[in-house]
């Protein structure tokens, strides 16, 4: 258990250095005028993408606080995409699911690509897991949804609470070595995505 508590206590902190890292290069007025945030990740971050009528976060309790009704976000009131885009100065981002239903000046704050119920790898929900939630964010870009301009601005959000793990144990059962061994698995795949998020920005500004 004490290494199990060590592999959680690594995630924490690079969450929270990338973060700050990130945070601390925003001092620019016109970065922050012009900057978008992409959301990868689950229910901590999803903002509206799981489907009305299989989800209960479009059912009452949730939003009661606030907007004071349920509107997809998987809490009483904000999840972590908004405290995010708040503190960063910005307006919470569009769900990836019905972005299309926008204007230009709710899509300029980027999108959100999170579901609730995943994982990096697939888990019981029919949600879409990160790889494939990646997959939606390279796609908008290869079709010009996202240009040059953009991708120079963009901060990314990845959300990941474990979803895998209560998924893995309802399908193997408790066995702390199997789990232990799964940990590193996971975060083996989210560092590839985080990466591969990285990457998909580099190369269309190169391309461009």
């Amino acid at each position: 258990m004490e290494a199990k508590r060590k592999h959680l206590l690594s995630l924490i902190v690079l969450f929270f250095s990338f973060f700050v890292a990130v945070r601390g290069s925003l001092g620019d007025a016109d970065y922050h005028n012009h900057m978008k945030l992409s959301i990868f990740g689950d229910s901590y971050a999803d903002t509206g993408n799981n489907a009305r009528l299989l989800s209960e976060s479009w059912s009452t309790p949730y939003g009661h606080s606030w907007p004071r009704q349920p509107d997809g976000r998987w809490s009483d009131g904000f999840v972590l995409t908004d405290y995010i885009a708040k503190y960063l100065g910005m307006r919470t981002p569009v769900a990836f699911r019905s972005w299309k239903n926008h204007g230009p000046k709710k899509l300029k704050y980027g999108k959100n690509f999170a579901y609730g119920g995943t994982g990096v790898f697939d888990t019981d929900e029919p949600y879409p897991n990160m790889t494939m939630q990646i997959n939606f964010f390279e796609q908008l870009v290869k079709k010009g949804v996202y240009n040059s301009h953009d991708l120079e601005n963009s901060v990314a959000l990845v959300s990941l609470v474990g979803n895998d793990f209560a998924y893995f144990v309802e399908k193997h059962g408790v066995d702390e070595f199997a789990i232990l061994n799964f940990v590193d698995v996971v975060i083996a795949q989210l560092a590839h995505n985080v990466k591969r998020i990285h990457k998909i920005g580099g190369e269309a500004r190169a391309g461009d």
